[in-house]
């Protein structure tokens, strides 16, 4: 049997979720943001731009840590 705290928890996750998932949806709605040819260096310790570590590709993942 759940006690009100139980109960209380229950809610407060569910409130979450839906937090989470509105927010994940006008995440989704921003617009796209353009970044700059920033210059990185590569594999080898060789400088090189975005654009030419990427290639034709237009569309980047990025991945921060």
């Amino acid at each position: 049997m759940k006690t009100e705290t139980d109960r209380q928890v229950d809610e407060l996750e569910y409130q979450l979720q839906d937090i989470k998932r509105k927010l994940a949806q006008l995440r989704r709605e921003r617009p796209r943001e353009q970044i700059g040819d920033y210059e990185l260096l590569d594999c080898e310790g060789r400088r090189a731009s975005l654009s030419t570590l990427f290639g034709d590709h237009s569309r980047l993942i990025l991945v921060h840590n």
